[in-house]
């Protein structure tokens, strides 16, 4: 008895749902025409994505990021300022190039970064993304992350002197 009896709730439930979605079908046709997406291409994105912990020393930091990734982590300005990438060559450090001659590249101005403040002696976390689309970056190359900074929001709004802050290299993943 007790299985006929789940059976004919199950068969119930069913009957229920597909009346349901018929009369919401039947309902929006009537409406008139809506709103509507389709994909038409979905591809990956080849980025360089890295996290970096920036610290200060024995004086406060201010460090501009642009917004939150979606994890929630404040993001890097640039490239290509004030946050950068330098490849190593032959001939030193340099940025590293675009991929292709036509790329041309702004940055948000100064007065819509947000300003990050790391007290004397703390640390914070940030991400910084770069297309490898757009960058001239191949796995394996010896890379190094150029932060600037200043000891207060008003010089970093105002244009004033930067610290450079550079990471160790490490290899392009």
């Amino acid at each position: 008895m007790k299985v006929n009896s789940f059976l004919c709730r199950r068969e119930i439930l069913s009957a229920v749902l597909v009346w349901c979605v018929t009369v919401s079908r039947a309902t929006a046709a009537q409406d008139g025409p809506k709103p509507d997406i389709r994909v038409t291409e979905a591809r990956p994105v080849h980025s360089l994505v890295i996290t970096v912990s920036v610290s200060s020393s024995d004086e406060k930091l201010v460090v501009p990021n642009c917004g939150q990734d979606l994890l929630g982590q404040e993001s890097l300005c640039g490239p290509p300022f004030p946050t950068h990438l330098e490849v190593q060559t032959a001939k030193g450090w340099h940025s590293v190039g675009f991929r292709t001659p036509d790329r041309v590249l702004g940055s948000l101005s100064p007065k819509i970064w947000k300003a990050s403040e790391i007290p004397p002696g703390g640390h914070r976390k940030f991400v910084f993304l770069v297309s490898k689309d757009d960058f001239a970056l191949e796995t394996g190359q010896r890379v190094r992350i150029v932060v600037d900074a200043w000891h207060d929001e008003q010089s970093m709004r105002n244009g004033g002197k930067s610290l450079q802050i550079v990471s160790l290299p490490f290899n392009c993943p």
